[in-house]
């Protein structure tokens, strides 16, 4: 276990590096697909003051077209949920569709949190940190109830409902 740990690990590690490294040089590399005339056209944009918006008269019958006052929508749910060396608190959360559930580790042990059944973790598909985190959070879109648990230690698990 943990030599595949470690092994998983280096091989992350490699393709961080390697991502960072392609992003560095390609954020230095010039475009050469940018004309003069456009490099022009960005100076001047860059000159420009953008303190104030331009303004524009409107019909305020067009902002509004019917007499109800405008309703703004709540903004969506974000709920925790605590790692502790007893498991995942509180187990079970019941969360609204489109909410966020944040997972936080409290300990030193190392947190993976992953939709059931374990290894596979296919109940819900993209549920799945994907590694040993220390904070993870997922936002719930598809209503159902979800079981999940820790992949390294299977016994602490928990349960998402969707509403």
């Amino acid at each position: 276990m943990n030599k595949k740990f470690l092994v998983l690990t280096g091989v992350l590690i490699i393709i961080v590096a390697a991502t960072v490294l392609f992003m560095s040089q390609r954020a230095l590399a010039p475009d050469e697909d940018i004309s003069e005339e456009e490099v022009e056209e960005m100076e001047e944009a860059d000159d420009q003051d953008f303190s104030t918006p331009p303004t524009e008269e409107t019909d305020p019958a067009e902002e509004n077209p019917s007499d109800e006052p405008d309703e703004e929508e709540p903004a969506p749910q974000t709920l925790s949920v605590t790692y502790s060396a007893t498991g995942f608190s509180p187990s079970v959360v019941n969360v609204e569709a489109g909410g966020t559930v944040v997972f936080q580790n409290t300990t030193s042990n190392c947190m993976w949190v992953a939709s059931d059944p374990h290894p596979t973790h296919t109940v819900l598909p993209g549920f799945d940190s994907g590694a040993c985190l220390q904070s993870y959070q997922f936002t719930f879109t598809q209503t159902g109830s979800w079981s999940y648990h820790n992949h390294f230690r299977e016994s602490h698990r928990g349960t998402i409902v969707v509403e």
